[in-house]
């Protein structure tokens, strides 16, 4: 396996244009907090749900906004369930799927990527109709 890789290094460094870095130094990520905080919690919920529901989930961040003297970000996730059924399975007994699975993991990793203290609050409510 490793020789693979390193073939695919070269290949891939041989056929690289030179230029200048899209990013500044530091910046780990091309996308916005809003963009990361629901790919984190869409890949948490499928990772946790595997097969069960996952393709059933609206995901969609409600609030980022910067908290006070440079204390970090509030980021407000809002995860749409078709039905009430589907709502208790996602959030789990005593909240254990969406707290311990999700919000938790997520958190640390956004704060990781964006190199700021992160609070992530995941929200989930049954869709009209």
């Amino acid at each position: 396996v490793l020789c693979c890789l390193h073939e695919s290094y070269v290949i891939a460094a041989a056929q690289a244009r030179q230029g200048a870095w899209l990013m500044p130094p530091g910046q780990a990520s091309a996308s916005t907090p809003s963009e990361l905080a629901v790919e984190l919690v869409r890949e948490k919920l499928f990772r946790r749900l595997n097969q069960e529901l996952p393709y059933t989930l609206a995901i969609a961040t409600e609030s980022v906004r910067q908290l006070p003297e440079g204390q970090g970000l509030s980021i407000l996730v809002g995860v749409t369930v078709k039905n009430k059924r589907v709502k208790a399975i996602v959030v789990g007994k005593g909240g254990e799927i969406i707290q311990d699975y999700v919000a938790v993991p997520t958190q640390k990793e956004l704060s990781r990527v964006l190199q700021v203290p992160v609070q992530l609050v995941v929200t989930i409510r049954v869709a009209d109709g």
